[in-house]
This record gives structure tokens, sequence and C-alpha cells, in this order.
């Protein structure tokens, strides 16, 4: 870095070359960085998710794909998948537990 410093000192025309030819990359790459951006926003949201886990004594699914909303179902006793609910934010253990209990005093 010493050297870099000491040549730019030297010759401030390479200084300003530097400068220029940095400025040139972010211009033309500029539009293409922002694209980018904007592309890897689509998918800041989990894409994929499957999982199933006892709650409640119930065995209880949480599934998404984006951008789709999570989706809940319970395993009933008859081995059948219950649609518990759909909401857009990520239900939490208590939410599930809230849910679960609804359904069993519903059936």
């Amino acid at each position: 870095i010493t050297h870099v410093c000491y040549n730019l000192w030297r010759k401030p025309s390479l200084a300003v070359g530097l400068f220029a030819i940095r400025f040139a990359i972010q211009e033309s790459f500029g539009r293409q960085v922002d694209a980018a951006a904007r592309f890897c926003d689509v998918f800041r949201e989990q894409t994929y998710h499957y999982s199933c886990k006892p709650v409640n004594g119930w065995l209880v699914t949480l599934f998404r794909v984006y951008p789709n909303d999570w989706e809940v179902y319970l395993q009933d006793l008859d081995g059948r998948e219950v649609t518990l609910s759909e909401s857009a934010e990520r239900p939490d253990l208590q939410e599930l537990v809230l849910l679960t209990d609804k359904y069993e005093e519903e059936n």
C-alpha cells in the first residue's frame, strides 16, 4: 500500500486515471448491480420450507413455497392431513399450540 500511495503521490495523473477507471466501471455496472440487487430481493424470504413436529400431542406440518403463504396442517386420528391455517407470517410455537387447541375444541 505504501508503494502504491508513493507512486500516486509522485504521479498525480495516475491517480486521476485510476479514479476515472473506477468511475467508468461503476457507471457501466451500476445499473446491472441495481438489477441484481432487485433480483436478490425477490428471494429474501425463505423459498421452501417443510417440517413436521409434535405440538400439543398432535403431529403438525408447517409448509411454505414462496411467494405463497405459510400453511399449517395437522394429522388427525385417522392419519389424514387437516388444514389448520394459512398466513403470510410464519407461525411460532405459541400460535401452533393455539391452533391445535382450537382444533381440539371444534372436534
